[in-house]
């Protein structure tokens, strides 16, 4: 499998603006601020005004829609089923035909952000549009990005997902305002509202392990990771972004062992205060001190194995072995 990266210049920003800025007061004010306005501009600016830089802009308008948006689950199931709405434009040629879908699409698009901010409700579509809308309202740059996933087991989910860009002091960052509010579990169909800091201003290299965008140069990656990477990479839980991991290894999904060992390296941004190693389950071994570069050679006697990485209790990382 190929090396992928990003420019050594970019991730170096990425470190910089993290480790530089203490957010706890931008998002006590985020969090606090109550206003029931379906008014984006009003909104944003009441967000915003205090603020001199874009930075805290952008976190206080991601922090206020991470806490006020809440995921509308049977909007979701709606969208499986293919229950969704369609329109019909008629044209005496393309250009008029381009016209009307172009002035409808603004129209859905209005309604969608009063919706959302109405409801206080909605799917991944509505928390980029969202997000996107009170950027612009600011003038900061940013847009949507249109893509596939995989969820917690590592399935492969194609075209499933909504996320988006954003410019700070001219350089782009990615990040996905719906993902940090919470998760969804499938199997009980019950949404947990849980801030996750790992998916604000995300480095692309970790961005892209389970964030496959429709147009690959939304990965901001200079060697890009094609599609068959892109299904093999490990599958990766809450944790893997909560503890903001940096690098990890391997890099795939399923491991051929080593004289009967899993060799795993991961790389901290933030460090859990204990990390358990379960196999199918059962737990195998337990660290209590964690340094920022973390690695454990797992001994396992059969192949067919599923090794589980948990920080506390959040699930980092999950291989197989051959």
């Amino acid at each position: 499998m190929k090396a992928f990266a990003i420019v050594v210049v970019w991730l170096s920003n990425w470190f910089i603006l993290a480790a530089q800025n203490d957010f706890s007061k931008v998002d006590e004010f985020a969090r606090s601020y109550k206003a029931k306005t379906t008014d984006v501009v009003k909104l944003t600016n009441e967000l915003t005004s205090q603020y001199n830089n874009e930075l805290d802009k952008v976190r206080s308008i991601f922090v206020w829609i991470t806490n006020n948006i809440q995921y509308d689950y049977k909007e979701y199931r709606k969208i499986l089923k293919g229950k969704t709405e369609t329109y019909s434009i008629e044209g005496r040629n393309e250009k008029e035909i381009a016209e009307k879908r172009k002035k409808l699409e603004e129209e859905r698009y209005s309604e969608s952000i009063k919706r959302t901010l109405s409801k206080r409700k909605g799917v991944c579509q509505d928390y980029a549009e969202l997000f996107n809308d009170m950027c612009k309202s600011i003038h900061i740059r940013s847009g949507m990005i249109d893509g596939s996933t995989k969820d917690i087991t590592g399935q492969y989910i194609p075209d499933n997902h909504a996320w988006n860009w954003v410019e700070i002091k001219g350089k782009t960052y990615l990040l996905d305002a719906t993902w940090a509010s919470g998760y969804l579990d499938y199997n009980k169909g019950k949404y947990t509202r849980q801030f996750n800091e790992g998916f604000f201003l995300t480095p692309a290299s970790i961005f892209v392990v389970n964030h496959y965008p429709s147009e690959s140069k939304w990965q901001l990656l200079n060697d890009k990771v094609s599609l068959e990477e892109f299904k093999e990479f490990p599958a990766v839980g809450q944790g893997f972004f909560k503890y903001k991991v940096k690098s990890f290894s391997p890099k795939v999904s399923k491991v051929a062992l080593k004289k009967n060992k899993l060799e795993i390296a991961l790389k901290f941004g933030l460090k859990p205060k204990m990390i358990r190693i379960s196999n199918k389950g059962l737990v195998v071994k337990e660290y209590k001190k964690i340094d920022d570069d973390f690695s454990a050679s797992i001994e396992v006697k059969k192949s067919k194995n599923e090794i589980d990485i948990w920080g506390d209790d959040e699930l980092i990382i999950s291989y197989k072995t051959k």
